[in-house]
Parts: structure tokens; C-alpha cells; sequence
């Protein structure tokens, strides 16, 4: 997925300009967190009637969405940053390869957050 979204981006930038990338990632972000929403709600709407704000549940669906969303960003800027430095260079597997590096950069900073978390309040019990 993620090297799928760095060869669009990179194509994006090519017949367009770099001023779309945060169009394409805001609507990966989007393609990416309401899918999740609505399965993390159907799955488990019957299992937890209401679950409350911090139910592991929910922080595991708002933290998948918001680690795709920064690594799709920070995937998005490593394109943009390699196309304003050489706009004349094609397409390469190190260009997708420093953008999903960056992509799963993106991703394990949010989950490694969100184990903090966890471990922080495994430790006060």
C-alpha cells in the first residue's frame, strides 16, 4: 500500500506539481480511517454496547488512523522533497523505497506512542 501510494504521488507531482500532494493525502488518510471506523463500529457495537473515550478499542482505531494518516503524510513530503531537488529524475525503486521507509517511519512513531501509553498503564496497576 504504501509503495502504491508513493509511485501516485510521484506520478501525481509529475503531471501536476507538488501543490496536489496534500490533496492525495488527505484523501488516502480519509480512504485509510473510514473504513476503519465503520468496521471497528460494526464489529464491535454488540460485543461493548458504549464503550468510553478511552476504551482500548477505540484508542487502537483512532491510533491506526492517525498512523496511516502521518505516514502517508511524511511519505507524501519525501516525494515532494526528492521532486523539488531533481524534477527531472524518473522514477527509481530508491524513490519508493525512501518513501515507504518513511511511510512506516510515520506509523511506528504513532504506535510506538500509543505503546508508551500501554506500557504506562500496565506499570501503574
Amino acid at each position: 500500500m504504501a509503495a502504491l501510494y508513493v509511485t501516485t504521488a510521484w506520478g501525481l507531482c509529475r503531471r501536476f506539481g507538488v501543490q496536489y500532494l496534500p490533496i492525495l493525502w488527505l484523501v488516502a488518510s480519509l480512504l485509510v480511517a473510514v473504513p476503519m471506523t465503520l468496521l471497528f463500529r460494526e464489529k464491535f457495537s454488540q460485543a461493548i454496547p458504549n464503550p468510553g473515550p478511552y476504551h482500548p478499542v477505540r484508542a487502537f482505531a483512532l491510533g491506526t488512523s492517525v498512523a496511516f494518516g502521518l505516514g502517508f503524510g511524511l511519505a507524501a513530503l519525501s516525494v515532494r522533497r526528492r521532486m523539488l531537488k531533481d524534477p527531472s529524475t524518473i522514477l527509481d525503486l530508491a524513490v519508493v523505497a525512501r518513501g515507504v521507509g518513511a511511510f512506516f517511519c510515520g506509523v511506528g512513531l504513532v504506535l510506538a506512542l500509543f505503546l508508551i501509553g500501554d506500557l504506562r498503564r500496565l506499570l501503574q496497576q
